[in-house]
């Protein structure tokens, strides 16, 4: 399995209700990959969300949207884009204003998708949109030993128990001593920054157990315009090459998947084994920072080797 690619799609179907012609290849691609294609007949697609299959609206029609969205559909709305044409089958969708031709460019309020050309999206992508509406966390990528994937408020109590050890906290930032608070901070982590950016720290859990050991993913640090690569692992699964081999992974998704050239990583001179973790990735001494009132070295790492 290629490091970057998951699968099993919580998303079963996806419900079509637009004035324009959708690319047959398109469609075919979504069934292939297991996903029910319904074309925008109303009785079918209730009958689809009655039985309680994960479904996604596509639509180019802003009213039909808006009411979607009232009712916590997850919707992807579809903007008129270069050499769109309308459907003059599908005529005006239900409730819309103007022509089909004007449909698109109206108000999609309250609509956290859109979109140009639907042939650009896969089934992957179309599941992680429905995903940020039902709450479910991305997958984000597997390495021989491990998963990654969006961090829940669920990970907190593990989380508690690897930053126990007085050896993880030395050389990084706590916990917050509430529980709550924590959980609370998670929840906005997942708001405010996997929804805005579509990356950033998330959780290692092992394979062959599913349990939590640690977290790994790349950030922006205040002050700074390259993303940051941080880490950790608890103690147990240390000194068994894990770290290296997420890492390694997270830095190929940043360049494969995110386009990032450069990124940053930050450590104490005392912390030899981070140091030495960061050297063998690739990274090179870039100066010195002061971080939280303590002396970092700052590296840097081309990401052109994990093209």
């Amino acid at each position: 399995m290629e490091e970057a690619e998951m699968s099993g799609l919580f998303l079963k179907s996806v419900i079509l209700k637009t004035s324009r012609r959708m690319p047959p290849g398109w469609i075919a691609a979504l069934r292939q990959a297991g996903i029910e294609v319904c074309e925008a007949v109303a009785q079918r697609a209730e009958a689809t969300e009655t039985a309680g299959s994960p479904a996604l609206w596509i639509t180019d029609d802003p009213a039909l949207a808006r009411a979607l969205v009232m009712e916590k559909k997850a919707v992807l709305a579809v903007l008129p884009g270069e050499g769109w044409e309308p459907d003059p089958a599908a005529g005006r969708p239900e409730g819309s204003e103007g022509s089909p031709a004007e449909i698109g460019a109206g108000d999609f309020s309250g609509v956290k998708y859109l979109c140009e050309n639907l042939e650009e999206l896969d089934a992957v992508y179309l599941d992680r949109v429905y995903r940020r509406y039902a709450g479910i966390p991305w997958d984000i990528l597997e390495t021989e030993r491990c998963a990654l994937r969006e961090t829940v408020e669920e990970d907190v109590d593990a989380f508690y128990g690897i930053y126990r050890e007085p050896s993880i906290t030395r050389y990084m930032e706590d916990l917050f001593p509430d529980r709550d608070q924590e959980i609370a901070y998670t929840r906005e982590y997942r708001e405010n920054v996997y929804e805005f950016y579509g990356f950033g720290i998330w959780t290692v859990r092992l394979k062959e157990t599913g349990e939590v050991i640690g977290r790994a993913g790349l950030s922006y640090r205040e002050g700074f315009d390259e993303p940051e690569l941080g880490f950790v692992i608890g103690l147990p699964w240390q000194r068994r090459g894990i770290g290296e081999e997420v890492c390694r992974a997270v830095l190929s998704f940043g360049r494969k998947e995110l386009g990032f050239e450069t990124v940053i990583a930050f450590a104490e001179p005392e912390n030899q084994i981070s140091l030495r973790l960061l050297e063998r990735l690739g990274f090179t001494p870039a100066g010195k920072e002061l971080l939280r009132g303590r002396e970092h070295i700052q590296y840097r790492a081309e990401l052109t080797p994990f093209l």
